[in-house]
């Protein structure tokens, strides 16, 4: 599972634009379990979508807003995740 949710955040999200740097496809996986957790315990499209907006102004400075996320939530969603809450 943290495979694909590293593809997801790396392809479709990728906030820094390192998908095509060599060496940098663990650049987000420390944001996996984070993910991982509102997955598995069914969070909206839109909690999904404020997380990962969250992390950008906390951890990367940038303000980007939770709505511009939506479309990178739902594909996140769409992943099967089974594990605690």
């Amino acid at each position: 599972m943290n495979d694909s949710i590293r593809e997801v955040l790396m392809k479709c999200w990728d906030p820094i634009q390192v998908q095509d740097e060599p060496g940098a496809s663990d650049e987000y996986d420390s944001y996996i379990d984070g993910v991982f957790r509102l997955l598995a315990r069914g969070a909206t499209d839109s909690e999904v979508a404020e997380h990962l907006a969250t992390i950008e102004r906390d951890s990367m400075g940038y303000s980007t807003q939770a709505e511009a996320l939506l479309p990178v939530a739902r594909r996140l969603k769409q992943l099967v995740v089974r594990g605690p809450a």
